[in-house]
């Protein structure tokens, strides 16, 4: 089975299992009942450094325990990774680096304000498996190197041909589903148009009346019982959203198709949807309208709704859009991105043991307060584990990414590697992703180590009130506290400890959903604290990008000891009432910092 997923106007990807796991861990703690997580879980996952040749890095999460005040990290070997002396609640990450052909259990432990312990987790890790990866997904893309995209052959495959499925227009307002075929999986022919709005053009489609004057948006592709059927969001032709309904197609690969109509299941609007398959063969479709998602169980051929099941409530009024879900583990995730147009936003998750349990769950924080700049779409399968393609909707941005415009793309994709455990989910961003789909491969690769992870923040800015710099080095993307100067002009300086090459640095700026500002900066290096002057390593005084902010290059020739982000303004990204767009904000209130992750060598 395969499915393919397109939110918005843009061209449908379907997700393929191809990648075989890179690591082995098991972990336990506390007890749980049915639909309730365990109070700590520790989960790992191995990567490459960038010119490494391998994966022999862990990356471990933890999840915040209620009344924590710190934890401490420790492995079997002895070694005390984060010891007690740092009390912040809110370190939930770290880093171990080349850990060879070890394998070592990693502990963690909260405790409270009294140095008690009050939950604790283990994981075990060893090195990830390396083979050949052919194919390398750049989630840090320039003009020069373009844009990526994940290669995969098709899984519709019958009688030795593949098949592929996409929306097409004939230069006006019908819309046409077209069958691809191939005989290899790589070279297909031109495709022939199997349910069409515009019968005059097409008379051998099937015509749908419902296909004249019409868009389809997060269109799911998926086959069953020798059938392929798709599922799409369903509106009138041009900028409205008022229909909110669901449409299906189904036919045989080669054969005939027909349309089953546009309505709204059970009665509630339906913007953006997401198709899943249970593990006993029963097919849901999940879709967002507003403030609330909903799940309808479909038929037993998945063509229309089955209104006998009466649809589950999921996350009502919290504003969600995107839809995603997976089952793992025994465990059923569904991911999800908060309404907010085209704008990057964050990412939450939901968990739970049985499907009407998701009904009630809180959305957790997942990833970073802006989905890195993106917004949560669909989830590739990877072996046993999976990775977030998140959207990046440049084209409807006020200001769009540089980069994607030059290059002429409306938009592109970002590749987050997914850690689950136990009904907790984690993903983090690499500036890469390398993978094969014919040999199961993933490994995702970090631009160098983070040499700013817990460093001293003392020679930054004066900090407006509660807003320390710490906050910003402790590895933790989704937290709201953040750092800021008590003006907009305002610079922030982490030592690192050591002298290191820079090869990068990620920021996560203060984001004000809504008034969405960027900011103009340069990013400098020195060497030692009694240096007279910085040496600048990075002009970024004409950025435009709001929030996520990431920049790779060569490592310096110099190895420096402090790296200061000086901030020399705020730009207004959007419109907003009475405001110009890109008019010059230069207000406390816009700016600030969620995180700096500095890379080097």
């Amino acid at each position: 089975m395969s499915r393919g997923i397109l939110k918005k106007a843009v061209a449908v990807f379907s997700c393929l299992s191809f990648i075989a796991a890179l690591f082995s861990c098991s972990s336990e703690a506390g007890t749980g009942t049915v639909n309730q997580k365990k109070e700590m879980v520790i989960a790992a996952s191995s990567f490459m450094l960038e010119g490494g040749s391998s994966a022999d890095n862990v990356k471990l999460h933890w999840n915040a325990v209620e009344d924590a005040a710190g934890y401490t990290l420790t492995r079997s070997d002895g070694v005390e990774l984060i010891s007690k002396t740092r009390t912040l609640t809110n370190v939930l990450f770290y880093d171990d680096y080349g850990i060879g052909d070890n394998t070592y259990t990693y502990t963690v432990k909260a405790f409270n304000s009294n140095k008690v312990q009050i939950a604790s987790a283990n994981v075990t890790a060893s090195k990830g498996t390396v083979t050949d990866a052919v194919n390398t997904f750049n989630n840090s893309p320039t003009v020069e190197t373009g844009v990526t995209s994940l290669i995969r052959k098709s899984t519709l495959v019958f009688d030795g041909v593949y098949y592929s499925y996409s929306i097409g227009r004939n230069g006006g307002e019908n819309v046409n589903f077209i069958e691809y075929t191939s005989a290899d999986g790589e070279n297909w022919d031109e495709g022939r148009v199997v349910v069409t709005g515009d019968k005059e053009t097409y008379p051998a489609a099937f015509y749908d009346e419902d296909l004249a004057s019409c868009k389809l948006e997060s269109t799911c592709i998926t086959s069953h019982n020798g059938q392929i059927v798709i599922w799409s969001h369903y509106e009138e032709y041009g900028s409205t959203y008022t229909k909110a309904c669901v449409y299906c197609a189904a036919g045989t690969p080669g054969g005939d198709f027909k349309g089953y109509g546009a309505y709204q299941p059970q009665g509630n609007a339906s913007r953006d949807l997401t198709f899943f398959e249970d593990d006993d063969g029963r097919g849901y479709l999940i879709s967002a309208t507003l403030g609330t998602m909903y799940m309808y169980r479909l038929s037993s051929d998945w063509t229309v709704v089955d209104d006998s099941f009466e649809c589950v409530t999921i996350q009502e009024n919290e504003w969600r859009e995107a839809p995603c879900m997976i089952h793992h583990d025994g465990w059923y995730y569904l991911f999800s991105s908060r309404q907010n147009g085209w704008l990057p936003t964050a990412g939450q998750y939901i968990s739970s043991k049985t499907l009407q349990g998701l009904s009630g769950q809180t959305g957790q924080a997942i990833g970073s307060k802006n989905t890195f700049g993106s917004q949560s779409g669909g989830v590739v399968k990877i072996g046993n584990q999976y990775a977030m393609m998140a959207n990046r909707w440049s084209g409807g941005w006020e200001v769009p990414d540089p980069v994607l415009k030059e290059l002429g793309l409306w938009s592109a994709q970002r590749m987050l590697p997914i850690t689950l455990k136990d009904g907790y989910a984690f993903y983090d961003f690499y500036s890469t992703v390398k993978y094969d789909c014919e040999q199961g491969v993933m490994v995702p690769v970090q631009r160098g180590k983070i040499v700013s992870y817990l460093g001293d923040t003392g020679l930054s800015s004066t900090a407006a009130s509660g807003c320390d710099g710490k906050y910003a080095v402790d590895g933790n993307w989704i937290d709201s506290k953040f750092y800021r100067g008590s003006d907009y002009d305002f610079d922030f300086v982490v030592n690192l400890g050591s002298k290191y090459n820079i090869s990068g640095v990620d920021i996560s700026f203060y984001t004000l959903q809504g008034s969405e500002a960027y900011c103009t900066y340069n990013i400098y290096g020195k060497e030692n604290a009694s240096d007279a002057s910085w040496t600048l390593i990075k002009d970024c005084s004409s950025n435009v990008m709001m929030n996520f902010n990431t920049w790779v290059f060569e490592p310096t020739e110099t190895a420096y000891k402090y790296i200061k982000i000086d901030i020399l303004g705020e730009k207004r990204a959007c419109t907003n009432g009475s405001n110009a767009p890109h008019s010059t904000v230069n207000g406390s209130w816009c700016t600030g910092l969620y995180e700096v992750q500095v890379y080097g060598q």
